[in-house]
C-alpha cells in the first residue's frame, strides 16, 4: 500500500508463477517489470528487415538446391535415355542375328530335304539296276 508523506512503493505482495506456485515480488519491482516490454518502431523496422532478409535466404537456398535437383535428375534422365538407346540398338542387333540364323537354318533344312531326294532317288535307281541285273542272271541260267 502507499506509506504517508512518502512514494508509493509496492510493499511485498504474493504473485503467482506460471508454474502455479506462489511467489513474493521484491519490493522494488511493480509486476509491470516482469513482462517484456513493448518494442520501438526501430526495433520493430529492424526484426522485420532481418526476417524479410532470412525469407530471401531461405528461398534462395531452395531455388538453388532445387536447381540442383534438377540438374542431377536431367543428367539422369539423359543417362537412362543413352542406356535406352543403347538396349534398342542391342535388340535391333540380335533380331537381324536372329534372322540370319533362321534363313540359315532354312537353307540348311532344304539342303538337307534335297540330300533326302538324292539319295532316295540313288537308292531307287540302284534298286531298279540290281532288279534288271537279278532278272539278266535268272535268263542266262
Amino acid at each position: 500500500g502507499e506509506v504517508e508523506g512518502g512514494d508509493a512503493k509496492l510493499a511485498p505482495a504474493e504473485y503467482d508463477h506460471d508454474d502455479g506456485s506462489v511467489g513474493v515480488l521484491d519490493s522494488e519491482l511493480g509486476e509491470d517489470d516482469l513482462l517484456p516490454q513493448p518494442l520501438t518502431y526501430k526495433e520493430l523496422l529492424k526484426e522485420l528487415k532481418e526476417f524479410k532478409h532470412n525469407t530471401r535466404e531461405a528461398e534462395r537456398k531452395a531455388q538453388e538446391e532445387l536447381k540442383n535437383q534438377i540438374e542431377v535428375l536431367r543428367k539422369e534422365n539423359h543417362q537412362l535415355k543413352l542406356r535406352e538407346s543403347s538396349l534398342l540398338d542391342d535388340v535391333k542387333k540380335a533380331n537381324k542375328e536372329v534372322r540370319t540364323a533362321e534363313k540359315k537354318m532354312k537353307q540348311s533344312d532344304d539342303a538337307n530335304e534335297q540330300l533326302k531326294q538324292k539319295v532316295k532317288k540313288q537308292a531307287e535307281e540302284l534298286e531298279t539296276r540290281e532288279k534288271k541285273i537279278a532278272d539278266i542272271s535268272s535268263e542266262l541260267e
